[in-house]
């Protein structure tokens, strides 16, 4: 109640919601009754975005796959605030949120494989 989390849409500024507007395929995959239309904040869209970019930057076997990767959160970040979904802040929080998990994983998946190797047996010597 304190802090508004209503997409920029919803508010009195004049944003058009150009999917709502030109496109219906959202209603189907989006249904109103699984979807919080009013949260906003953080933008979990440009995270998982995100997210994807750096696993194709990182491991993509093809120069044309890592470049796309480095571009898809920058072209995410533009829609969502285009489209009237998101106010800017709104993808600062969804970057946020996926970097602080992306570390959370990164470690975690750290700290496993090397209590892995060092419950595993020595090598038989001949």
């Amino acid at each position: 109640m304190l802090f508004p989390v209503a997409p920029p849409r919803f508010t009195d500024i004049p944003i058009m919601d150009t999917v709502t507007l030109f496109s219906t395929p959202h209603q189907v995959l989006q249904p109103h009754g699984f979807v919080n239309q009013y949260a906003a904040v953080p933008s979990l869209h440009l995270g998982w975005n995100l997210l994807m970019g750096v696993a194709l930057a990182r491991h993509a076997p093809y120069r044309a796959l890592r470049v796309a990767g480095a571009v898809m959160p920058a072209r995410m970040w533009v829609a969502i605030v285009l489209t009237g979904n998101h106010f800017i802040v709104d993808g600062v929080g969804g970057v946020a949120v996926a970097l602080v998990g992306l570390r959370i994983a990164t470690r975690w998946q750290q700290r496993a494989t090397r209590a892995l190797l060092l419950e595993a047996p020595a090598p038989p010597r001949t």
